[in-house]
Order: C-alpha cells, then sequence, then structure tokens
C-alpha cells in the first residue's frame, strides 16, 4: 500500500469522468432549456451555457463538503469503537486503534477515506516502529482541515507520554462531543435542504409562467422574442433569475454549518 495512493488534500476535489458527464450533461440541459424557453431560438439556447461554469463550481463546492462530512461521521463511529475498546479492556491505544480499523472494515467499504486513511496510519505505524499512530493521525487531521479532527489529534499528540486513563478521558469526551455536535448539525441541513427545495422550486415558477403565457397568449406574447426590446427584456429577466438562484444557493450554502 503506498502513501500516495492516499494522500489528498480534502480541501479540494477532482470529479472523475462520470460525474464530469453527469455535471455536464445536467448544467447543459438546464442552460439549453432555459435559454430555448427565453429566447425562442437555438442562437439564444447556445448562449445560455455560460451558466455550466458556476454550476460546476457550485458542486465542486458541495462534493468538498460532503466528502467532509462523510469523514467527519465516520471519525465519530471511529473514535467511539477506540474509546469502548480502552474503557472496557483497558487496552493501549495501538491495539485499539487496530481492532477499532477491523470493526470500521465491516461497517464501511475499503474506498471510503476514514478506512483508507486509516489503513495508511497503521500500515505506516507497522512497518517503521519510529512512527507512532499520533504524530500520523495528526498530519491526517491537517489534511482534512476539519477542526474537530485537528482539535482531537492535537490533544491526542500532546496526551502521548500520559497514562492510558487520561488517554481514555480524551477520547471519550471528544466522542461525546462530536456526537452531540453532529446531531444539531444534522438538524439543521435537513432544515437548510427543506428550504433550498423550496427556494428552488420558487426559482422555477418564473419559467413557468412563461410556458403559460407562451401556451394561452401566443401571439401577444411572442413580441418579446421578436422584437429588440422584447429580447432585452427577457434577458434582463433570465440574468435576475440565475443571480437569484445563485446567491439564494451561496447564502443557503453559508448558512450551513461547516464541519
Amino acid at each position: 500500500m503506498r502513501r500516495n495512493d492516499f494522500v489528498k488534500d480534502y480541501g479540494k476535489y477532482r470529479p472523475d469522468a462520470s460525474e464530469i458527464t453527469l455535471w455536464l450533461a445536467i448544467s447543459g440541459g438546464i442552460s439549453l432549456a432555459a435559454g430555448y424557453v427565453f429566447y425562442h431560438s437555438l442562437l439564444g439556447a447556445v448562449s445560455a451555457v455560460v451558466i455550466v461554469p458556476f454550476f460546476f463550481k457550485y458542486m465542486l463546492s458541495r462534493s468538498v463538503q460532503k466528502r467532509k462530512n462523510g469523514i467527519l461521521e465516520q471519525f465519530r463511529v471511529f473514535i467511539g469503537m477506540i474509546s469502548n475498546s480502552i474503557q472496557i479492556s483497558a487496552k493501549p491505544l495501538d491495539t485499539a486503534f487496530f481492532e477499532a480499523l477491523e470493526e470500521m472494515r465491516y461497517l464501511y467499504s475499503e474506498k471510503d477515506p476514514m478506512v483508507r486513511e486509516m489503513t495508511l496510519i497503521e500500515t505506516t505505524v507497522r512497518n517503521n516502529n519510529s512512527k507512532c499512530i499520533e504524530e500520523e493521525f495528526y498530519r491526517f487531521a491537517k489534511r482534512t482541515g476539519i477542526d474537530d479532527i485537528i482539535d482531537f489529534a492535537e490533544i491526542l499528540l500532546s496526551c502521548r507520554s500520559t497514562n492510558i486513563s487520561a488517554i481514555s478521558e480524551v477520547i471519550n469526551t471528544t466522542s461525546e462531543v462530536i456526537s452531540d455536535k453532529l446531531d444539531v448539525v444534522n438538524e439543521a441541513r435537513e432544515s437548510i435542504a427543506e428550504q433550498r427545495n423550496e427556494f428552488l422550486l420558487m426559482m422555477c415558477m418564473p419559467v413557468g409562467f412563461i410556458l403559460l403565457f407562451n401556451f394561452v397568449m401566443k401571439e401577444l406574447f411572442s413580441v418579446y422574442y421578436t422584437s429588440a426590446l422584447g429580447r432585452v427584456v427577457m434577458t434582463i429577466t433570465l440574468v435576475i433569475n440565475m443571480l437569484c438562484i445563485y446567491f439564494g444557493l451561496k447564502i443557503s450554502e453559508g448558512g450551513t454549518i461547516k464541519c
């Protein structure tokens, strides 16, 4: 197992080919549909693909946060296992770590970030006696950029020379704090997700009204597609709608509790 296979900057996200294809299909489809609705011309539909880069930026940001959320959730499970092992069996940290990792492999895939990273730590420590779990875990924590994991790693590193009871107390306290925090965060995310879905539905209403007017008042509404002033009005409407969606999503993302 090579270190280069798992070392990542968790603040950045590289989509694979399938994700890029999916994002292109979604953003391209939305752009072309919106462009055609607002302009009734192929040129107008094609010009609307300027939305694609903004969609990609949004999806990259969402993917980074989603991955961090997953790591923190798995971290909570992992340190809970270590805490139980130390408290119940009074096992040293190394033994508790390795046993917890085995349990994690039953719960999660080998491809999950936490399992892969902890496997890397296990391999490094077993193959090099000069390496310790606390130091390797701290390096992993810094790469995640997640404050809770970094704080835990720093405390663990400072306690490595103390007795096992002190380490047990630190792990147990951290596990409880993170569990409580994640419960609150998950509730907040659910609420924000509902509001975001309502907002997106509301932002689709202008498109719905335009389609309705095209159907019930086709001749009267056609002036917006044939005259210069009408095209300007439709362009302003499209831009305002896109800006509302962009800033609305930014606000909802900003309102999401970051890990």
